[in-house]
């Protein structure tokens, strides 16, 4: 590897923010499963999909498509499906997001981003 990285600098380069990349996701995803309410832990998945499928030129506007179930998304976020539920209800009549099949629009992206702690820095493109 040290020979790799000798030879060719860039791709040593990439390597190094793509392994920094996957630690600050993996920090993001504990700090959400540990810290953060189920309110914000649904805000938080929302504007993070949201945030990668724009940086892949997918972008629907305030749409996310989302084909997941209410369970696939209590299993995600580690809650039950009861709780995940009442978390998106709560979401919905706050007038935050609007859910119909496989998709949610975030109606407010500024009220979501402030009240989930999100943080898209460490979901950009490496760039040399």
């Amino acid at each position: 590897m040290i020979e790799i990285s000798q030879k060719f600098p860039i791709i040593a380069a990439g390597l190094s923010w793509c392994t920094a990349r996957e630690f600050a996701i993996l920090g993001d995803q504990a700090i959400r499963l540990g810290r953060l309410s189920a309110r914000q832990r649904l805000a938080h998945l929302f504007l993070e999909l949201w945030h990668r499928f724009a940086l892949i030129e997918n972008d629907n506007g305030n749409w996310v498509e989302i084909p997941m179930t209410q369970q696939d998304l209590a299993d995600t976020l580690g809650m039950s499906l009861v709780h995940t539920n009442r978390s998106l209800k709560s979401l919905r009549d706050a007038g935050l997001v609007s859910v119909s099949k496989d998709y949610v629009r975030l109606n407010d992206i500024k009220a979501l981003i402030e009240m989930s702690e999100f943080n898209p820095e460490h979901l950009t493109e490496f760039q040399i």
